[in-house]
């Protein structure tokens, strides 16, 4: 069991990376194209929502470490009060 959270956590840390450097594309994408409001938009809303995946990534990562059980977190956008307000059964994920 161990190794597998090993795994998993190593997998966690591999998602980080993988949105931290998403954002470094879209930050490059913004400053290239400064003439183009249009593109620097679509760059800024996907950026947007790489940083708030991140910052959920960022906050059940404790749990992840410790190896305590993780409610999978929502595909929307709403802030975690407003998720913990309107879901009435959260998947649960045991690591």
């Amino acid at each position: 069991m161990r190794e597998g959270q090993y795994e998993y956590i190593h997998e966690f840390k591999e998602r980080i990376n993988e949105i931290t450097d998403l954002q470094k594309k879209l930050h490059k994408i913004i400053d290239k194209n400064e003439h183009s409001s249009q593109i620097q938009l679509s760059a800024i809303a996907e950026l947007r929502k790489l940083s708030i995946t991140l910052s959920n990534l960022f906050d059940v990562a404790p749990l992840i470490v410790n190896g305590i059980t993780v409610l999978a977190p929502s595909q929307s956008t709403t802030t975690t009060a407003e998720r913990s307000a309107t879901e009435t059964a959260p998947t649960q994920y045991v690591v």
